[in-house]
C-alpha cells in the first residue's frame, strides 16, 4: 500500500492505494494513447482539443473514480492530480500557443511518448539529476528521444528536435510534475526552433 499525496486527496483519492503492476502498465498504456491525437492538431482543430482538454480535465477530476476500469490509473499515487493536470496544461498550452498549434503538437508528444516511455528504461540507472532524488538522467534522455523520434512523424524535425532537447530537463525540475513540466518545455523548445 503506498499513501497517495495531498493533491490526490485533494481530488478524492482514497488515502492509501495499491499500486500493482496492473494499474501502473494500464496508466502508463492510458499516457501515450492520450497522445495520439496529437498527431490531429492543426489550426483547424485547435478550438475542438481546447474543449476536448477543457472536458476531459472536468470528466477526470469528478468521474474518472466512477469508471471501475480506468478508477486504477486514477488510484496511483499522483495519478488523481496527473489526470486533471494532463489535459488541463494542454489546453492552457494551446490557447497560449493558438496560432502555432505545430509547437503544441511537440509539447503534446513530449508529454504522452517522452514521459510516458520513461519508466521503460528506469532499470538503465545512471547518473541521478542533482536537482531531484530518484529521477535518472539515462531515462530522461531516452524518453525524450523516443518523442523526438515519434514527433519527427507528425512535424517538422527542427521542432521535434528542439522540443526534445529541453523536454529532456523536465525530470530535472523539482517540485514541478511532470505533466506540466515535459509538454511545457516541448512547446518551448519547438517554439525557439520555430521562430530561430
Amino acid at each position: 500500500m503506498v499513501p497517495t499525496s495531498p493533491n490526490d486527496r485533494a481530488l478524492g483519492a482514497g488515502a492509501r492505494v495499491e499500486v500493482t503492476p496492473r494499474a501502473e502498465a494500464l496508466r502508463r498504456l492510458v499516457h501515450v494513447a492520450v497522445g495520439v491525437p496529437a498527431f490531429f492538431l492543426d489550426r483547424s482543430t485547435v478550438g475542438f482539443f481546447v474543449g476536448a482538454c477543457v472536458a476531459g480535465a472536468v470528466f477526470n477530476a469528478v468521474f474518472l473514480r466512477y469508471v471501475p476500469l480506468l478508477r486504477e490509473v486514477r488510484d496511483v499515487p499522483r495519478g488523481a492530480a496527473g489526470t486533471v493536470l494532463y489535459p488541463a496544461v494542454l489546453a492552457v498550452l494551446l490557447v497560449l500557443f493558438r496560432d502555432h498549434p505545430e509547437v503544441v503538437k511537440v509539447g503534446w508528444i513530449m508529454l504522452a511518448f517522452g514521459d510516458g516511455s520513461v519508466p521503460l528504461f528506469a532499470r538503465l540507472g545512471g547518473p541521478s539529476w542533482p536537482t531531484v532524488t530518484g529521477k535518472r538522467v539515462v531515462p530522461s534522455v531516452l524518453g525524450a528521444a523516443c518523442a523526438a523520434v515519434v514527433a519527427w512523424t507528425a512535424t517538422d524535425w527542427r521542432l521535434a528536435l528542439a522540443g526534445a532537447a529541453a523536454a529532456v530537463f523536465a525530470d530535472a525540475i523539482p517540485r514541478v510534475d511532470d505533466n506540466v513540466a515535459w509538454p511545457v518545455l516541448g512547446v518551448l523548445g519547438a517554439w525557439g526552433a520555430s521562430v530561430a
